[in-house]
């Protein structure tokens, strides 16, 4: 999906779903995205090298969804051959504040607006030459850390970031709170959340987040976001053995008897 289309959607008060793949399998995807409005390809803690992620972005096009790439690093180089591989949203990981944000613009925007290098291989394959006069990734920084959260209003505020993404995991570590503490039930997470979405919708931008329930998606909706990760294929996977695995035991094990076990 081209970034001007997924913007478009947004714009509309549509919200986004998505999901997050982890693992560098394309049929996974084939098999789990159906339906879905986008899926987040993960290199930062996921398991992708930029061949799983040119196969999984090919196969987000094919289905007519957003691709939404995380690099698993500021370096120029790294954002630059990524960015070429088309993706709709660059998601990039702890932003804390504006000057960082003006230059991850920069490394994602052509001159004279920025000092990203032309020539993307696969980027000139599909759009010709001219690609650069085409709309851009999406920016997308994840507002991970209490500095972030200082600073939300000034980096969405940056021009040429898009949205603003809310990163539970990394914030839960800042606040020095236990790992699995629910956001919803967590005074100092809840006011986080509202702290970002504050900040995106004083800007005019958009706003994204973990939100796997209905009440998580609800209380964001209320609190301006618009795009929500509500699963991924790793949870999904584990998930669904778990519970044919406890199925299964049932069936074999004879009622009263002790499974062996393995």
């Amino acid at each position: 999906m081209r970034s001007e289309d997924f913007l478009r959607r947004l714009s509309g008060d549509e919200p986004a779903v998505g999901l997050c793949s982890m693992y560098p399998c394309a049929g996974i995807l084939e098999s789990m995205c159906k339906g879905w409005d986008f899926v987040w390809i993960d290199t930062q803690h996921g398991q992708h090298d930029f061949a799983s992620v040119a196969d999984a972005i090919r196969v987000a096009d094919m289905m007519g969804i957003a691709s939404v790439l995380r690099p698993y690093s500021h370096d120029p180089g790294v954002l630059g051959k990524f960015a070429d591989l088309r993706p709709t949203v660059m998601m990039i990981p702890m932003v804390n504040t504006a000057e960082q944000a003006r230059n991850l613009v920069a490394e994602l925007r052509f001159a004279p607006i920025g000092r990203r290098s032309y020539g993307g291989r696969r980027v000139i394959d599909m759009d010709g030459r001219e690609y650069w006069k085409l709309a851009e990734p999406i920016l997308m920084p994840q507002i991970e850390t209490q500095e972030g959260v200082q600073n939300a209003a000034e980096i969405a505020a940056v021009e040429g970031v898009d949205i603003l993404f809310f990163g539970p995991d990394d914030m839960r570590l800042s606040l020095e709170l236990p790992i699995n503490s629910p956001v919803l039930d967590t005074p100092p997470l809840h006011d986080a959340v509202r702290k970002v979405g504050q900040a995106v919708r004083a800007a005019g931008k958009f706003g994204g987040i973990v939100a796997p329930t209905q009440p998580m998606i609800e209380f964001s909706r209320e609190n301006g976001y618009q795009l929500f990760v509500c699963g991924g294929d790793s949870a999904f996977l584990a998930d669904a053995s778990k519970k044919r695995l406890a199925d299964v035991r049932n069936a074999v094990t004879p009622a009263g008897a002790e499974s062996a076990g393995y």
